[in-house]
Formats: C-alpha cells, structure tokens, sequence
C-alpha cells in the first residue's frame, strides 16, 4: 500500500530489546512491584499460622457479600474480584478492600471538581436553536444527554473532515501545525521515535521559537515505548511545555489503570484534531508493525475548535497547582460567547459536539453515547475497533438492535496486536453470530479506528476502544456527529472496508485451542 522500505531506513536501529528492558525505568517499577507483592504474601502467610482455615473462608465470605451489595463496580468486575478471592484465600480479600480504600483517597477526582467548576464560565447558550429546530427524537436523547446532563457544547458552523487513513490524517496535520500563528496543544497517549515524532517536533522547535504558545502532554506509560526522554528535554529548553500525566510509579494504586488514552491536537483555538492516531510510525503506515495500520480521524475547523481546547485544558489543569489553573489567559470568556441567529437556521441543520470521558468522575460518558447510538439505529449499525470485550448490557443491547431488523455489522482485526486481547474479543463472536450480528476482520492488518455509524445519519469518531479499560478505565475524547456531510464518507469508508474483510457465518471456525483460552480469559476481561 505505501512505499514503506525506502522510509524505513531512516528510522534508527533498535537497541537490544534485553538491554532495553532490563535498564528501563518500567524494569524497576515493575521489579518493586513484585516485591511488594512478594512481602504482602509472605505477610499473610506468617500471620495466618495462628489462623484456623475456618476463619479465612468466613472472612472470605463476609468479603464476596459485601462486594456482591455494593454498587461501586458493573457485575463482571465483581466477578473478576470473587475469582480472585477464590484463588488467593485471605490475600484476594485484602487486596480487594486495599483497593476501594485508595479509591476513597483520589486526589485526581477532586482537581477534576475544581477544573470543571472553572470550565463551567466558558459555555455558549445554543440552546433555543436546538430546542426549536432539533428533532424531538434528537434532542431528548443525544443533544439533552450532552448538553443539559454532561455539560458538553453542541457547535453549529463547522468543517468536518473525516480520515480514513493515517498518513493522510497526519499530513494534513503537518500542514496545518506549519501555518500556526499563536497557539499548539498537542495530547498523545504514545509518543514513538521515528519519522513522524521527528517531523513533528522540528515544527514545535521551529514555532515555540517564534513565540507561540507550545503545549505538549502525554501519557506515563510512555516509558514502556521506545520514546527519548532526551528529546523532551531538548523541548523543555526551547520553550515547550512537555507534561507527563500520571507518571507509572512502584506503588500499587488503582489510579496507575487511569491513562490518558486521549489524542487532541488543537491549533491556534481554531483547528482541532482527534481520533485513535497517535504519534508514532506504524499509525501513518511508514512500516507495518502489524500489517496495514487502519485508523480514522477527524479535523474540525470552526467553533468546536473552541471545545477542544477546553478539553485539553480541563486534563492539563489537572496536572498543576490549583492557584495556577487560570484558564482566562487561554480562553478569554467572549471566544465562547457567540450567539446565532435562530432565523437563519434550516430546520434540518446538523451539528457536532465534542467531548470526553474521565475514569474518576461516576460517569461512563462514552457507554452511555455508545448504548444510545445502537438504541437509535433502526436500518444499519456499522462498529469499527480493535478490541471487542462488552459487558452483559452492551452484549444485550446489540441483540436488541438485531430483533428490530437493523443491520449491525463490526469490524475487527485479522491481526492482533495483543495475542490474548485477540482471543477474548473472538470468544464473544458465539453469541453475536448466534443472534444474527454479523463480524469482519480485516485481513490486511490492524484496524485500530473506533468509529461508530448508523443510518446515515449519526456517527462517532473518538479515541475510546469497545471494551472495558476504555469504557470504564481511561480519559477518553471524541465527537459525536449529526447529520454532517462527513457522515457520507464515514459510510464510504466502511462499504470499502467490508470488501477487505472475512466474514465469520459460525464461531467454530475459529481454532479450539482460541476458543477455549477466550473462555477463560473472559473472566478477567475487566483487566484487559
């Protein structure tokens, strides 16, 4: 598909993967880790002695009640837990009840209250256009659902273009980075060295040294990637501000499960960028890690613009003081301020709106918009992502879907990425296949694209994964889309897609042996 050999070399050579890993920082964490472990079960072990094995099965017991009666976590995850209590008597217990008391002590939901309490300023009241004009079916779901209950902002007057290829999506993002007047913010969950990352970061030298205002952030579990710490340096020194969320540390804390999975880019408040491209060279197919990379993005010139970059700024305040968290001098309160004449709007207008999800604030924003998209399919449903691990609502709602005669299709990897991640999502082919749900995989590579479209008519093209740590463990972003014209070309790309698939008419023909492993790891699906 791309001239690959002649780009591939000039990436760097690899050093040994040996000496990578045992001198890497990830190495020690994960090494004290294991200690900690290690002296939580010797703990246990010498204390216990004096223990009848009567007392630790009560214990367990009272444990697997109180877990069972609690609405803190969805029904899979319990089980998750009893399994592990099961397997590790005593230890499974503690570890359980260690883990909900951390949880009470997250600090990061309490700098979350305070940045949304600031964003709260920074709101544009649409709202007699989309009540007027909106459908009822659309505004008491989707428009109320964001606007009135997640406080997210539906924009009119935008330009949506919609990628179906990385090296297209980055291109065009290149060029629009080149002809930045004020402002780069950029948001990655891995940032790789290679062509792209060193393109990319000539331009942020070249423009924080012409006096922009230049924003880098990216994930902690970065230190698992061949990335240089070197270069941000470099950056730092040139003017960037480079942040590291969450950085991995040797603790064990539930909130190390809370990566910022989010792709944002946002130029000069005007041009913004998302989808599930992140910087490195496979996504813009300079090599085939995993044979051709498919992904999709979108570019969104016009007032959403202006929400993304409230977006970036809400998880960016997160990381700094709470007397710093100013966002005035981003965001001057008039930029959002525009009124639209409701008389010169058609009554089948479309909009956008931008938004995203926070593993520490009790709301499941992308399951909730996820659920609402198969609800409200009545012709077709068509699903691209790269890992396919639902819960018993998702599972059912999809059925539901079918029984109204929509059409639901969903695409997959022929390819994986994560061998056992791989097994798992086929393991649920059985029930979908058995309901009349119909599964691809493309047989090229690796689809990686989460993108969501039904009856020409609404589509969702975002970072977050159709399984659990998306859903319920990562910040997320992405924008929801009402009758746009890009919707066309996200149908477009599905039609060419399917005919770049298998099909599978029963689950048996995947090998036993996957069947069998999918099975058993399904239990701790929670945790993949």
């Amino acid at each position: 598909m791309y001239d690959t050999e002649k780009e591939i070399s000039h990436r760097k050579k690899p050093k040994s993967i040996i000496l990578r890993v045992l001198f890497s920082r990830f190495f020690l964490i994960v090494f004290v880790l294991l200690v900690e472990i290690l002296f939580m079960f010797y703990w246990f072990s010498h204390i216990s002695s004096n223990w009848s094995f009567s007392s630790i099965i009560l214990y367990d017991l009272l444990a697997i009640v109180f877990l069972l009666n609690t609405n803190w976590q969805k029904n899979e995850y319990k089980v998750l837990w009893i399994t592990i209590m099961i397997m590790l008597p005593g230890v499974g217990a503690i570890l359980y009840f260690t883990y909900r008391l951390i949880n009470k002590f997250n600090f990061a939901s309490r700098k979350l209250d305070d940045v949304k309490d600031k964003i709260k300023d920074y709101t544009i009241d649409n709202s007699q256009i989309f009540e007027n004009k909106l459908s009822i079916h659309e505004r008491n779901s989707f428009y109320n659902y964001l606007y009135k209950k997640q406080h997210f902002l539906p924009m009119l007057n935008n330009d949506v273009r919609y990628f179906d290829d990385g090296r297209n999506y980055f291109d065009s993002l290149k060029e629009d980075l080149l002809k930045a007047k004020k402002s780069i913010y950029l948001e990655f969950f891995i940032i790789s060295d290679g062509i792209l990352w060193t393109d990319i970061s000539n331009i942020l030298k070249e423009k924080v040294q012409l006096g922009l205002d230049v924003k880098l952030m990216y994930d902690g579990l970065n230190i698992t990637n061949d990335f240089s710490i070197k270069e941000i340096f470099k950056l730092r020194k040139l003017g960037v501000e480079v942040k590291m969320f969450a950085p991995i540390v040797p603790l064990m804390s539930s909130k190390q499960n809370n990566r910022d999975h989010r792709k944002i880019v946002v130029i000069d408040n005007e041009i913004a960028y998302t989808g599930g491209m992140n910087l490195a060279d496979e996504y813009a197919n300079y090599y085939h890690k995993h044979g051709i990379w498919k992904d999709a993005g979108v570019r969104v010139a016009g007032d959403s613009a202006k929400t993304f970059q409230l977006l970036f700024l809400q998880v960016w305040m997160m990381t700094i003081k709470e007397k710093h968290r100013d966002l005035h001098q981003y965001l001057p309160y008039h930029i959002l301020n525009n009124k639209t004449d409701i008389d010169k709007i058609d009554n089948d207008f479309s909009y956008i709106c931008s938004y995203t999800d926070f593993p520490n604030d009790k709301e499941n924003v992308s399951e909730d918009l996820y659920s609402m998209m198969i609800d409200y399919a009545y012709d077709y449903l068509y699903i691209m992502t790269p890992y396919l691990i639902l819960n018993e609502s998702l599972v059912d709602a999809l059925i539901r879907a079918k029984k109204r005669d929509v059409d639901v299709r969903i695409v997959l990897p022929h390819i994986p990425d994560k061998t056992f991640v791989f097994y798992v999502s086929r393991s649920y082919y059985k029930i979908l296949l058995a309901n009349g749900i119909r599964c691809y995989e493309f047989t090229d590579g690796f689809v990686h694209s989460k993108v969501f479209c039904h009856d020409d008519k609404r589509a969702i093209v975002g970072t977050a994964n159709f399984d659990y740590r998306s859903l319920y463990l990562h910040y997320e972003d992405g924008l929801y889309i009402y009758k746009d014209k890009c919707i066309k070309d996200i149908r477009n790309d599905f039609d060419i897609l399917f005919d770049r698939c298998i099909e599978f008419k029963s689950h048996k023909e995947i090998p036993l042996y996957q069947r069998f492993l999918g099975s058993i790891l399904k239990i701790f699906a929670p945790q993949f």
